[in-house]
């Protein structure tokens, strides 16, 4: 029985990637948000950010779901073209989210470091992906 619940999560371990990055980083953004967390930038505690942080918590379900519409992991097979619009998509998003990055709170950051990490993935995705297809298009033509 052991064997088969683990090939059955060999099999559907793409399936799992994405959301336990976003499960990942909605917990890395509460943990963040906590007063002891904080005091890492502020010299006085403050009250947990509740509005701030819910905030974070929808924009990383939103960018997560992005990134899952685009790679469509189920059908996922060495799709160099799906990874290169969600490094692109996620690039612009790191831009977008780096401009409010001076004074932010410590949510904030976590979650920018958060996109930070899911871009490099994303980047290290589409190189293994792009290289993996254009050998197997030279196996077959030769």
């Amino acid at each position: 029985m052991l064997e088969f619940a683990a090939l059955w999560m060999l099999r559907h371990f793409r399936l799992f990637i994405i959301p336990t990055y976003a499960l990942l980083g909605i917990v890395l953004v509460v943990v963040s948000g906590l007063p002891e967390a904080q005091l890492l930038i502020l010299k006085a505690p403050q009250p947990y950010p509740i509005q701030g942080v819910m905030y974070s918590i929808q924009t990383i379900i939103f960018e997560s779901i992005f990134t899952f519409m685009i790679l469509r992991p189920r059908s996922y097979s060495r799709s160099w073209g799906r990874a290169l619009i969600a490094f692109l998509g996620a690039l612009g998003l790191l831009f977008f989210w780096r401009m409010g990055m001076m004074h932010a709170p410590t949510f904030f950051l976590t979650h920018l470091w958060w996109v930070s990490v899911g871009v490099a993935s994303l980047l290290v995705l589409f190189i293994v992906s792009s290289v993996s297809s254009f050998k197997a298009a030279a196996t077959s033509n030769a």
